[in-house]
């Protein structure tokens, strides 16, 4: 043992998996603290300055106006086997009222959406029925592709505006779509 070069360790930095994935996670949390404090400084600055419209004034932007949202539904489809079904939950966003329903108040909105619901209701049954003719009439190959899907809501919304009369419907979104 003499004549044996005593071993020297090596000080490299190994960087592991974890040690990256903390790194770039407090790296990250950083950026976010001081995005949060610059926002939140800008918003008081502006909030204090008085001019503009207050936020119950003026439409939320991208705020959608009132909104009716249909039972989850089971619809077989038109296949010639007819094993094919869909799952589909729909929610219908009006026209009707929508600028008056944008600028209210997060209270207000809630009664304007009760008060919209409950003058709604007699005509559900006929928008149920036009949903599921359409959706009846359809093949699984027509609505599997995105342009298949924005068709249907196109037509959905297409139909419950004759149903309704005018251009009532703004929008239909799926909230489930399960095709089996």
């Amino acid at each position: 043992m003499a004549g044996q070069q005593p071993l020297r360790r090596r000080t490299k930095l190994r960087l592991t998996r974890g040690k990256i994935i903390g790194l770039v996670a407090g790296v990250l949390a950083v950026v976010l603290a001081g995005g949060a404090y610059l926002f939140g400084v800008s918003s008081a600055a502006k909030a204090g300055s008085g001019h503009g419209p207050s936020p119950e004034e003026k439409p939320a932007p991208g705020a959608p106006g009132p909104m009716y949202v249909l039972k989850d539904q089971v619809v077989n489809l038109a296949d010639p086997t007819g094993r094919r079904y869909l799952k589909i939950g729909l929610s219908i966003e009006f026209s009707t009222g929508a600028a008056e329903f944008k600028k209210a108040g997060p209270e207000e909105r809630k009664a304007k959406q009760a008060e919209f619901d409950k003058s709604l209701e007699p005509m559900v049954p006929l928008i149920n029925d036009a949903i599921i003719g359409i959706l009846a009439a359809r093949s699984p190959s027509e609505i599997s592709t995105p342009e298949g899907k924005q068709r249907l809501k196109n037509d959905i919304k297409d139909a419950l505006n004759r149903i309704l009369g005018g251009d009532q419907v703004a929008n239909v979104y799926f909230t489930q779509f399960v095709m089996q």
